[in-house]
């Protein structure tokens, strides 16, 4: 992706939110809320006539900045693509587009000049740098519970029936959420673990499993809405020796393929199921059995679906590094049971067989 210096210096620290005609769930946010971004910069002024600030958006830039692609986003007035460092130039869209969805997806000359072209008419956002994000997630609680009030006074004023009401209540702590999520993320400083891996698709049990397994589970995952660059799944897990023993937890993963990065936390029960209920697609339960590796800095673990994907049997292997995973090659009692590899094929990511099933073969 194309990088600028930025001409102005003080934008570096600056915290200021531009208009940003776009559509979203909540609509825009009145002065009276306004306010209390106004607070996060108290360095800076805020136009609060100019501003407006959906949700979606600033959720969509808080999670591009927790995958690290960059420190700060800036999105120009004006077409400007300078060399390199200071911050990622991403270019105003219009109206109506999915940030998330478009935003990594403008590597091409060709597509970023289309796009300024043709981009007279939306908004802009103008830098939201990690050190003021921090400063405005301070703030975190009392906005979230003004946005939850306005959207449902919005319903109410509207006439919604109460069906639609509870959907849009859902839908709007679902996104808070999400938001409460990545945020805990930037705030605690941990840092994303990055995982390498290789997936197959065999044709069947192996004979022997039982022989070559250290440990066996049940899985239950759930998926919940994302982005095409972001995967947010929540997982119980039931050890098949210790009955009684389960864990929560959630995770949220960037990027695709063989190499991803991806943050964890632990939930309790309570939390996890009010997650369940806002989950999308379909629940995925399966049997994992992790394998004994004769290489000690490989993982493998056999999945045995059950349910709506019963039949289904994929292995993951997985490496310190993507050098490592380049380089494996099956064990000899695995390899013959191997249809084909499908690390790159993201029909048989968990996520779309939540969403989509099994593929077609």
């Amino acid at each position: 992706m194309a990088r600028t210096i930025l001409n102005n210096a003080e934008t570096d620290t600056a915290y200021r939110i531009l208009d940003l005609q776009r559509c979203s769930l909540f609509g825009e946010l009145n002065l009276e809320q306004l306010q209390l971004l106004a607070r996060a910069a108290s360095s800076r002024t805020i136009d609060l006539k100019q501003t407006r600030m959906p949700l979606q958006c600033l959720e969509d830039r808080v999670a591009l900045v927790a995958e690290g692609v960059f420190e700060s986003l800036y999105l120009p007035g004006e077409w400007a693509w300078k060399e390199p460092e200071a911050a990622i130039v991403l270019d105003r869209l219009e109206p109506g587009e999915l940030w998330g969805e478009h935003v990594l997806s403008i590597t091409e000359p060709e597509r970023r000049q289309h796009l300024g072209l043709r981009a007279s008419g939306p908004g802009r956002l103008v830098l939201m740098s990690k050190a003021s994000l921090q400063k405005y997630l301070g703030l975190w609680p009392e906005l979230r519970t003004a946005l939850l009030a306005l959207s449902l006074d919005r319903a109410l004023e509207q006439g919604i029936e109460l069906g639609r009401l509870r959907h849009l209540q859902e839908r709007t702590d679902l996104v808070l959420d999400r938001i409460d999520s990545v945020a805990e993320i930037l705030l605690s400083g941990d840092q994303a673990g990055e995982t390498h891996q290789r997936k197959y698709l065999l044709e069947s049990i192996p004979d022997d499993l039982r022989r070559h397994t250290r440990k066996q589970e049940r899985l239950e995952q759930a998926y919940l809405p994302g982005t095409r660059t972001r995967e947010d799944r929540i997982r119980c897990r039931r050890d098949l020796v210790e009955k009684d023993l389960e864990k929560y937890r959630r995770t949220s993963r960037f990027g695709a393929g063989q190499s991803r990065k991806e943050y964890a936390r632990s939930l309790g029960k309570e939390e996890y199921d009010r997650l369940l209920s806002l989950r999308e697609g379909h629940l995925i339960e399966k049997t994992r059995y992790h394998l004994r590796s004769q290489e000690a800095d490989v993982e493998l673990r056999l999945d045995e679906f059950r349910e709506e994907l019963s039949g289904l049997i994929l292995l993951e292997a997985e490496f310190p590094s993507a050098e490592r995973a380049r380089s494996f090659r099956l064990p000899p009692w695995l390899g013959p049971l191997v249809k084909e590899e499908v690390t790159e094929n993201n029909a048989y990511g968990n996520h779309s067989l939540a969403l989509h099933g099994r593929p077609a073969r």
